[in-house]
């Protein structure tokens, strides 16, 4: 009969049967020849199509409903008989939204996919349903309504162990966390260490972590895989939530790679959500120090570390996700170790980047055994990408400059990197120089960018805030008559002032900061208040000295008051 002939030997195979007429039924199973004879499998039966149509779609639960942003996604559960070269979901306001309006695209094929929907407005409410689309046209699912949340007012709780703040403890302060809630959550964390195994919840959003100073304000545990269960398990901090902010605070764990214990992976921070920011703070370990998992939610996040000092021996950064190291120290503790560990997905244009940044190494390890080697990164898994442009490497780094391992990288590349461990000779084959026109792509703006995996929801840029402390009944008394904005004090002042300001109703409040030349450096509130008066205190340790301009902007009130820093 009719047949097909896919090699020989033993093993799977796949065959696929061609020339079949439309609407018929066949039966078929698998054969098998040698000199004995010819064998034959579970006889299948299936019928073809009667005609091509468009693919069949169902439309996933609306979720994760913030201001500007909600989830959803669909499930391609039939082809129609060409291939489903595209999918995603659409949205209106108006009803029975089609691909002719805001729309995602998340792949092709068959199965069950998820889409960010943004940017949404305010309490304001959207109709969206999935899509598939193939030769023939496209298929839709079915229509799901929802209603985007209105902001909520910036929220600052301290946590500090003498019990004199909110909190005790750091976790009890993540825990009482509002999921998604739509306003910046401020937890401020007093001078401490805090012995702790923390989890911030994937619900968890807006968060912004603040330490008094990272030599004094310590997060750590000791937890490693051989008791915790596994390396992801290890961490002493995991960072679940999207748009999380770090500033001026230490991660670490404790155990060291020295042999004394079985399977010894101790992670410090474990990372798995989008848009996280961290900003002069300190990752202290050993062997897996920093996981940036991005192994679950929706996939491969991406991460801003600007300013850090992370440590470690072995492997000490890595994992999937997207993250720029802008500034950093990058510090070896062993001898022989490796920086990097990258598992990057293969559908990302990036993975770990080193931009000006600065690799160190003690002349003697913690094991007491002088640092005379240690390589760049190994390629861990998938399609591990990582490079480092104009940083500086020490004479310590191994001339070959990587190490080889499980998988082939997608990159492994070096830019005009300075010190006595750089240079373009010496370095093994899966490592190379990148072109001008290669470097030219990475800046932030294009590695956080949606292009970068289909997956990510929109284009992202992180800033670092101000911190900022907002506190109600700045001044006692009756209600203000009408809104108003009040001089700061002290004027001129060195690194912090205080801007007071004035409201007679509940409003939607924005103050920012502005430089002489009209950008803005700073906003200081962007919430919904009640009617009162509140102050602003403003920490310009990164501003340069010179003149601004702090605005308010409440209902249809708007003022603009000059201001002199003077450091």
């Amino acid at each position: 009969d009719g047949k097909t002939v896919d090699g020989t030997g033993s093993g799977s195979f796949t065959s696929q049967a061609v020339g079949l007429a439309a609407g018929v039924s066949y039966r078929l199973r698998a054969y098998a020849t040698n000199e004995a004879g010819t064998s034959y499998g579970e006889e299948k039966t299936f019928t073809t199509l009667d005609s091509i149509s468009v693919p069949a779609v169902a439309t996933t639960a609306v979720s994760q409903i913030l201001v500007k942003s909600a989830q959803s996604g669909g499930t391609v559960s039939a082809w129609g008989g060409e291939a489903v070269t595209s999918r995603g979901v659409c949205w209106n306001t108006t009803g029975t939204p089609t691909i002719a309006d805001s729309k995602t695209v998340n792949g092709g094929g068959l199965g069950a996919f998820a889409g960010t929907l943004h940017p949404l407005a305010q309490n304001t409410t959207y109709h969206v349903r999935a899509y598939a689309a193939n030769g023939k046209g496209t298929g839709y699912g079915n229509v799901l309504i929802f209603t985007t949340q209105s902001p909520a007012p910036a929220v600052i709780k301290v946590v500090a162990k003498d019990g004199s703040g909110d909190y005790a403890t750091v976790q009890a302060a993540f825990n009482a966390v509002p999921d998604y809630y739509t306003g910046s959550y401020t937890i401020a964390v007093r001078a401490g260490t805090y012995k702790e195994k923390l989890l911030l919840a994937k619900g968890k959003t807006n968060v912004i972590l603040k330490g008094d100073d990272p030599k004094t304000t310590i997060l750590t545990y000791d937890d490693y895989a051989g008791i915790a269960g596994g390396t992801s398990l290890s961490y002493s901090a995991a960072i679940e939530a999207d748009d999380f902010t770090a500033v001026d605070i230490t991660f670490q764990n404790t155990v060291r790679n020295d042999g004394s214990k079985a399977d010894q992976q101790a992670v410090a921070l474990r990372t798995n959500g989008d848009r996280q920011s961290y900003y002069n703070c300190r990752l202290l370990g050993y062997q897996d120090t920093y996981y940036t998992w991005g192994g679950g939610h929706n996939g491969p996040g991406r991460t801003y570390m600007k300013n850090c000092f992370i440590e470690g021996s072995v492997d000490f950064i890595f994992g999937r996700s997207i993250v720029v190291f802008d500034s950093c120290e990058i510090h070896i503790n062993r001898e022989g170790g490796t920086l990097t560990a990258a598992s990057t997905d293969a559908a990302s244009q990036f993975g770990y980047v080193f931009l000006n940044s600065k690799i160190t190494a003690e002349a003697v390890g913690f094991d007491g055994r002088a640092i005379t080697t240690f390589v760049l990164g190994r390629p861990w898994q998938a399609s591990p990408r990582t490079v480092f442009i104009y940083c500086e490497e020490p004479a310590s780094l191994n001339p070959a400059g990587w190490s080889a391992w499980n998988v082939t990288p997608a990159l492994y590349g070096e830019y005009k990197c300075t010190g006595a461990g750089s240079g373009a000779f010496g370095r093994i084959s899966i490592g190379r120089q990148l072109t001008d026109d290669e470097a030219a792509d990475y800046t932030p703006a294009r590695i956080f960018a949606k292009a970068g995996n289909p997956i990510l929801g929109f284009d992202w840029m992180p800033e670092k805030p101000v911190f900022t402390s907002v506190e109600t009944g700045a001044k006692t008394g009756p209600l203000p008559a009408s809104y108003s904005l009040s001089q700061n004090y002290p004027n001129p002042f060195n690194l912090t002032t205080v801007i007071q300001y004035g409201l007679p109703a509940e409003s939607r409040v924005r103050v920012t900061v502005h430089d002489v030349l009209g950008k803005r450096v700073a906003t200081l509130v962007d919430a919904r208040q009640i009617a009162g008066w509140h102050q602003a205190v403003v920490d310009a340790v990164r501003l340069a000295s010179g003149v601004y301009f702090y605005q308010i902007e409440a209902g249809d009130f708007s003022q603009t008051r000059k201001m002199m820093l003077m450091k």
